[in-house]
């Protein structure tokens, strides 16, 4: 991939740094797959349009950007791919959310609201890291290598993810997913999952 005349790996958090969060804290290890990719989301388009179908107006942000608003973005992302990994969709099948609840509809008749769509998702991720924790995976594991804070070897000095910013983005993802101290025990109630509220007991 080229950006500005140098070549950038695709899915390095260097380049795309909330992406790098995604991978930290994802309960099944890095993966681009269930993530958010900050170049779609960079600009008016249609991979904003598909994030605003659950009711947030997300504004355009810079690639580079780490505040709270893009984390915002890597929760709903991060719950929209937990849904639709349960629908067990191929990823290449260029659905809208849209097209993904007619077709949950027509094979089920659940008419999911978009809340509870993401609803779905979260219930993935919770029952994920509740079970990380459980075996042992502390927070302390919501970490990337040390190689992604420095630049690359060739080309722009200023393409590094920042310790500070990628560590306040990883907290402001805890805050956001009530991973602060574990799991919340109120988010599991309102997920329908309090059978798992002792899990870690």
């Amino acid at each position: 991939m080229h950006v500005k005349g140098q070549e950038v790996p695709m899915h390095d958090p260097r380049y795309k740094r909330a992406l790098g969060v995604g991978y930290a804290v994802s309960p099944t290890g890095a993966d681009h797959n269930h993530n958010l990719h900050d170049t779609a989301f960079a600009k008016e388009g249609k991979a904003l349009k598909e994030l605003r179908f659950y009711g947030e107006d997300f504004p355009p942000l810079p690639i580079e950007d780490l505040s709270e608003a893009k984390i915002r973005m890597l929760w709903t992302k991060t719950r929209e791919r937990g849904f639709v990994n349960s629908l067990v969709l191929c990823d290449f099948v260029p659905w809208t959310p849209e097209e993904w609840r007619e077709a949950l509809y027509a094979a089920t008749g659940w008419r999911l609201s978009p809340e509870e769509m993401l609803g779905v998702g979260e219930r993935t991720l919770q029952l994920t890291r509740l079970f990380n924790l459980r075996e042992g995976i502390s927070p302390e594991e919501d970490r990337l290598p040390e190689r992604f804070f420095q630049p690359f070897r060739k080309g722009n000095p200023e393409a590094r993810l920042d310790p500070e910013a990628f560590r306040e983005g990883v907290r402001a993802y805890r805050r956001l997913a009530g991973w602060e101290g574990g799991v919340d025990p109120e988010r599991l109630r309102a997920l329908g999952l309090e059978e798992f509220q002792n899990a870690l007991a």
